[in-house]
C-alpha cells in the first residue's frame, strides 16, 4: 500500500482546479469513500484525465493495493477492448460511455465504472502500476512498476528539486505518461499542491489557471518549449 500525503498538512490545499478544491484531509475522506470498490492485487484499467476523479481512483488504488494500468481516454473502444483481454481486469474507469462488451454498475463523480464481475488477483505483492511505453514503435509495451521504484523515483526528484508544501505544479502533461505522473507523485508527496489543468498551454483557459493558481514549478517536453 501506497500514500503519498501520510501526515501532510490536514487543511493544506492538496488540488486546485477550476471545478473543485480540496485539502488534503478532504482528499483523504474521499479515498476512504470508495476504498470499498477495490481489492488488493486486483488490475484497474484506469483511462486517464487531468481531473480529480481521475487522480481521486488513482491514489485509491496506491493505497488499497490494486494495481492500475493507466491509459489514454482517448484509445479507441478497438484498443481498450484489447488491453481488457491481455490484461483481464476487475475494473474499466472511463470519463465517459464507451461501446465496450461491459456494463455500468455504477456513475462516480464525472466516471463510470465498469465492472467485470472478475476476481483475477495478481500475486506479487511489490507491484504497484502497469505503465505502457511512449509506443513509438506503433505496439505500446506495458512496464511493470515495483512500490519500491516508485517510492524511491518519487523520493529522489523531490530532494533533488528541493520541493515544499509552498511548491505548486500545474498540470501540462497527461497523466498516464510516466513523466507527468511522477510530478503529481512528488509534489504531493511533498506536501505542495496540484494544478488540475486539462488545456493546451497554448489556450487562453490554461494561462487563466496559471494567474489565479500562480504554480511555480511547469514541467514540459521539448516539444512544449
Amino acid at each position: 500500500m501506497i500514500d503519498f500525503f501520510a501526515n501532510k498538512e490536514p487543511d493544506k490545499v492538496a488540488i486546485f482546479s477550476d471545478k473543485v478544491t480540496k485539502t488534503y484531509n478532504q482528499l483523504e475522506k474521499d479515498i476512504r469513500k470508495i476504498e470499498r470498490i477495490f481489492k488488493t492485487g486486483q488490475i484497474v484499467i484506469l483511462l486517464c484525465k487531468n481531473s480529480y476523479y481521475s487522480l481521486l481512483f488513482y491514489l485509491t488504488c496506491l493505497k488499497v493495493g490494486s494495481i492500475p494500468l493507466l491509459l489514454s481516454d482517448n484509445l479507441n473502444p478497438f484498443q481498450i477492448k484489447d488491453y481488457i483481454r491481455r490484461y483481464k481486469p476487475a475494473y474499466l474507469l472511463s470519463p465517459k460511455k464507451i461501446n465496450i462488451e461491459e456494463e455500468i454498475s455504477e456513475e462516480y463523480g464525472d466516471y463510470y465504472i465498469y465492472s467485470r464481475n472478475q476476481d483475477n488477483i495478481v500475486n506479487n505483492k511489490n507491484l504497484s502500476l502497469l505503465l505502457t511505453t511512449s509506443g513509438s514503435t506503433g505496439n505500446p509495451k506495458v512496464v511493470k512498476v515495483t512500490k519500491d521504484n516508485l517510492l524511491e523515483n518519487t523520493k529522489s526528484i523531490s530532494e533533488y528539486l528541493n520541493l515544499s508544501k509552498e511548491d505548486r505544479h500545474i498540470t501540462t502533461l497527461p497523466m498516464n505518461y510516466t513523466y507527468g505522473l511522477s510530478c503529481i507523485n512528488t509534489f504531493l508527496y511533498s506536501g505542495g499542491s496540484i494544478i488540475l489543468n486539462e488545456y493546451a498551454i497554448n489556450m487562453r483557459e490554461f494561462w487563466i489557471n496559471v494567474e489565479e493558481y500562480k504554480p511555480t514549478y511547469l514541467a514540459g517536453v521539448p516539444y512544449t518549449y
